[in-house]
């Protein structure tokens, strides 16, 4: 092979090696930049599902109160109801006193204990949907990190590969010209332009 057609291959290989290296670096740079944009997206999904999630337990945690308030007071109204209905009995029998204020101590009593349990109920119930948000924020968490961030690309590994093809086409030149004569490149005669006739 004469050496300018090796020179010509070496010249190629190097110019391949350096559009490859190019060419791989921006699709390394394209991949983290999909990537980040998933994690992004993954992270505004998990966030969505999680004010989601909030809002569900944080509606339940009123209708929780409301209907516990509503228990208490129904309970609270049937009491007096109920201590009413003594007190007008008690009048119309004679009965009054000691024995009238026991009746009425026990219908106060058993609303009051009608309605610590209600109130129990209650917070137990807020207790269960409070854990419920942690572990909806812990879920959300969880998703979020399990999506991989893009990294940044360096473009040192591409140019180490480059450099690295570069040396192995020039190697290669070396070896396919090794023993051939120098050729000296050519120079071109100068031609005297010639008038023409008229």
């Amino acid at each position: 092979m004469c050496e300018p057609t090796a020179l010509t291959l070496m010249y190629s290989s190097l110019a391949m090696s350096a559009a490859t290296a190019v060419m791989r670096y921006q699709g390394a740079e394209s991949q983290s930049k999909v990537q980040e944009a998933n994690y992004k997206q993954n992270e505004i999904d998990a966030t969505s599902a999680l004010l989601n999630d909030y809002s569900q337990n944080q509606t339940r945690q009123g209708q929780e109160n409301t209907v516990a308030a509503q228990q208490i007071q129904e309970r609270t109204m049937a009491a007096r109801r109920e201590q009413s209905s003594a007190i007008v009995a008690g009048g119309e029998a004679g009965v009054s006193g000691f024995s009238m204020e026991r009746i009425l101590m026990e219908s106060a009593g058993l609303a009051a204990a009608d309605n610590a349990l209600t109130k129990q109920n209650r917070d137990w119930s807020l207790d269960q949907l409070n854990n419920n948000m942690k572990g909806d924020q812990a879920t959300a968490n969880s998703r979020i990190k399990s999506a991989p961030r893009g990294q940044k690309v360096s473009a040192l590994p591409f140019l180490i590969q480059a450099g690295s093809e570069a040396v192995g086409a020039y190697g290669t030149y070396k070896k396919d010209t090794a023993g051939l004569p120098k050729v000296e490149p050519t120079k071109a005669k100068q031609r005297t332009a010639v008038p023409m006739k008229r």
